[in-house]
């Protein structure tokens, strides 16, 4: 994508942000002046706010909110993403009130994540498409999270520069994790201990060792 692209592309997913925002912005304030009384306060809040949601407009995961989003809310949001995440009802959900194939959506964003459960996960990425086999789980307990703790692994992963297939992986050892644990944070694991399940389950992987790089730079 050239530089002009890239500009046009920005400035389009502005003016989402802005009308997409603007339309909750009256209802965003009205909870926050509830908590926080001062008017003065309460407006540097909703504009931190905005701040933060502008920050995570290009990774759009529409995960609960799926079923109260109607087709034209979902066709105007979703075009411009970097990062498109759902699991396999929530993308059903997109395709039937958008009427988008897969392949639309694709062409809509830069990459189209796509959780299966039991049956892993399928990343859609620079023209191709990279299937990530599921974890072996010594027991399931709750599924509370588990995706949430996919798409942490993911985007560390990538940070570090990993590419696609491996980074996937990453995301779904992340999630087996969190599928062995009751709640979304009474469990822990170290880098050391990630590196090794994921040896376990996909084979000796040097390239990890970006990961350790990056927690020491951020430590």
């Amino acid at each position: 994508m050239d530089a002009d692209a890239r500009h046009d592309s920005q400035a389009a997913a502005q003016q989402r942000f802005l009308s997409l925002f603007l339309r909750s912005e009256r209802e965003i304030f009205r909870y926050v002046a509830v908590l926080v009384p001062n008017v003065t306060d309460a407006e540097d809040i909703v504009q931190q706010t905005a701040l933060a949601l502008w920050e995570k407009f290009d990774a759009y995961d529409p995960s609960q909110q799926i079923a109260r989003l109607s087709g034209e809310d979902l066709a105007a949001s979703i075009p411009g993403a970097t990062y498109l995440l759902c699991n396999e009802y929530e993308l059903g959900m997109v395709q039937k009130k958008t009427g988008w194939s897969i392949d639309e959506i694709r062409s809509q964003v830069a990459v189209l994540v796509q959780t299966l459960g039991k049956d892993g996960s399928i990343i859609y990425a620079d023209e191709a498409e990279y299937r990530i086999p599921a974890v072996r789980l010594s027991k399931t307990v709750d599924p509370t999270g588990a995706g949430d703790a996919y798409r942490g692994g993911l985007f560390a992963a990538v940070l570090a520069g990993l590419p696609w297939e491996v980074a996937g992986r990453v995301g779904a050892i992340c999630g087996a994790y969190a599928l062995e644990n009751p709640g979304t944070s009474s469990h822990k694991f170290t880098l050391e201990e990630m590196i090794q399940r994921y040896a376990d389950n996909f084979g000796h992987e040097p390239r990890l060792a970006k990961l350790s790089q990056e927690a020491r730079q951020h430590a």
